[in-house]
């Protein structure tokens, strides 16, 4: 998990920083969580899946628990990509950009993985 603290501009010419008017040590930061598109592998199947997520580790015992329709016939899969991006919408348009090339002409591209 990734944790900013994100506060509007201080100073003497603002009567409050933050609207509830709190010391900057009393203050509890905001908390936005790391997301990540991952590209995984399937010997069995020999083919690519490509998804986006908050927690790489979970989500990678998930689909070799067999509890995602699709990729539970590909088991076991291997994690063979991963980036980490700073929120959903970039995951997503990741995630759709690397499914429209191929998963396999994107790792290709990407100094082939």
């Amino acid at each position: 998990m990734v944790v900013f603290r994100v506060w509007g501009a201080c100073g003497r010419k603002f009567k409050s920083c933050h609207p509830d008017n709190k010391r900057l040590s009393e203050r509890k930061p905001l908390v936005f969580m790391a997301n990540f598109v991952y590209v995984l592998f399937s010997e069995s199947l020999q083919k690519h899946y490509v998804g986006s997520t908050e927690d790489l580790h979970k989500r990678l015992a998930h689909h070799n628990a067999g509890q995602n329709r699709w990729s539970k016939r590909g088991r076991p899969w291997r994690m063979i990509w991963s980036r980490q991006v700073p929120d959903k919408k970039t995951a997503l348009q990741l995630e759709t950009s690397i499914k429209k090339r191929g998963a396999s002409r994107f790792l290709l591209d990407q100094d082939g993985v």
